[in-house]
């Protein structure tokens, strides 16, 4: 059974790869996802593997192909597994996007159950409406930030 850290790195991988059929594998069936409260039209948390995996392939604000992901550590504690890191992209009109994030990962019988994502969403949302045609999920940023 592969270990939780070596699991979540696999993950990374198969995202920067673009390879979410290799991502889904990582998946359980009843994974959960949680989105940073402020992402006001999404469910906390998205559950299930096709809801989570709908987030994931979204692609409507970021070109294909160009996240890059840098993670600084890899923190395990039995099936949990922390990682600080940093992902750069182009957003769809071609502005670069920096941002850092902490994801924590919880792991069972090989599978992926349960992600946290945390994100400067102020810098995220502010540079995607800078864009101009940036959609989350195919929901207009503004529409997905509200009055904040």
């Amino acid at each position: 059974m592969t270990e939780p850290k070596e699991l979540v790195n696999e993950y990374f991988a198969a995202r920067e790869r673009c390879d979410l059929a290799w991502v889904s594998d990582l998946f359980a069936d009843d994974v959960s996802w949680w989105v940073p409260q402020s992402v006001r039209t999404l469910d906390r948390p998205l559950r299930g593997r096709a809801a989570v995996l709908g987030l994931l392939s979204a692609g409507d604000h970021y070109r294909t192909g160009s996240q890059s992901w840098t993670l600084h550590h890899l923190i395990g504690d039995a099936d949990l597994v922390a990682v600080p890191c940093e992902m750069t992209a182009t957003t769809i009109s071609g502005l670069p996007y920096a941002n850092d994030y902490v994801y924590v990962f919880r792991c069972e019988r090989g599978k992926i159950v349960e992600v946290w994502e945390h994100l400067d969403t102020a810098y995220a949302f502010s540079r995607l409406l800078e864009d101009g045609n940036a959609r989350v999920m195919g929901v207009p940023v503004e529409d997905v930030i509200g009055d904040i």
